[in-house]
């Protein structure tokens, strides 16, 4: 039996609305895209497929401080390890301070603290182990903030990455 190997589709990229919608015909249909809906769905599964082994790292060329309370200061503490495979390398500063040295590949410095503050929310709230729930939640919440967003400026050839992509 001879398998034919099957042909990418055809993507012509017509444009954008609103800095939203990706307008492209994809094999002679007319497509809209939601540009952050499908790029955070792209990002979700990649961090779900990467969950046995520990997220690639960014170092960052100036750390961050995070002061936190005395409860999350003692959960950061006593989860470090869990910290470092979710992609944030954290170390102790004292006096209830922290520094986020490295923090995962898919995020940017500006969305970062949010995304660390909900990972350690999560862990002060379960104490032991971060349940599956508490993981797909965490890589939901990873996803939709680095994820382009509505209103981003993208050039042509990102618009066309990301519909290949899909």
């Amino acid at each position: 039996v001879v398998m034919e190997s099957q042909q990418p589709p055809e993507i012509r990229l017509i444009g954008e609305l609103f800095q939203t919608y990706i307008l492209a015909e994809i094999d002679g249909m007319f497509v809209a895209v939601d540009k952050h809906a499908a790029h955070e769905r792209i990002l979700y599964e990649e961090l779900k497929a990467q969950n046995d082994h520990p997220m690639e790292r960014q170092l960052l060329l100036s750390p961050i401080r995070l002061t936190l309370s005395r409860e999350e200061y003692g959960c950061v503490l006593d989860h470090l390890e869990q910290i470092q495979h979710m992609g944030f390398l954290a170390e102790n500063f004292g006096d209830s301070s922290i520094l986020i040295r490295e923090i995962p590949l898919v995020l940017d410095q500006h969305n970062c603290q949010e995304v660390f503050e909900d990972l350690i929310n999560n862990i002060c709230q379960n104490k032991k182990d971060i349940t599956p729930k508490v993981l797909d939640d965490l890589y939901h919440s990873m996803a939709c903030k680095a994820a382009i967003k509505a209103n981003d400026h993208n050039t042509p050839e990102e618009l066309y990455q990301l519909l290949q992509r899909v």
